[in-house]
């Protein structure tokens, strides 16, 4: 009875791979891929640990926490590269812009008299 539930659960985790890699290959972007690596891992830790419930062994945990360290800063490393690229400056905007606007005129008046720090206009 055991080794049927193993069974199931091995073809559960089997369908899951087959999945992620489908959407890693898929796409269509780079968010989609990295969710998709990320539950590619996920699959892959459950599989190694339900591999180290089978066999009564904790030998394989160290490569459980260095991949779920990896995915995690992998994850973090995709999302802040994704945030850095939706910004209207990219990367430079992150440094601190001048105030006010490039094209300067009424847009600049208007962001130079309101105090962005503490919501309240300038007098």
């Amino acid at each position: 009875m055991l080794q049927a539930a193993f069974v199931l659960v091995g073809t559960i985790f089997f369908a899951a791979v087959v999945l992620a890699v489908f959407r890693i290959v898929r796409g269509p972007s780079i968010l989609d891929r990295m969710i998709a690596t990320d539950m590619l891992v996920a699959t892959l830790i459950c599989a190694l640990a339900a591999e180290m419930v089978q066999h009564e062994h904790t030998r394989t945990l160290p490569v459980l926490l260095v991949l779920a360290m990896t995915a995690f800063l992998a994850t973090v490393g995709v999302a802040r590269y994704v945030t850095q690229q939706d910004r209207p400056g990219g990367p430079q905007a992150e440094g601190g812009a001048a105030e006010g606007s490039a094209e300067g005129g009424a847009a600049g008046d208007d962001a130079a008299a309101h105090d962005t720090t503490s919501g309240r206009a300038a007098r």
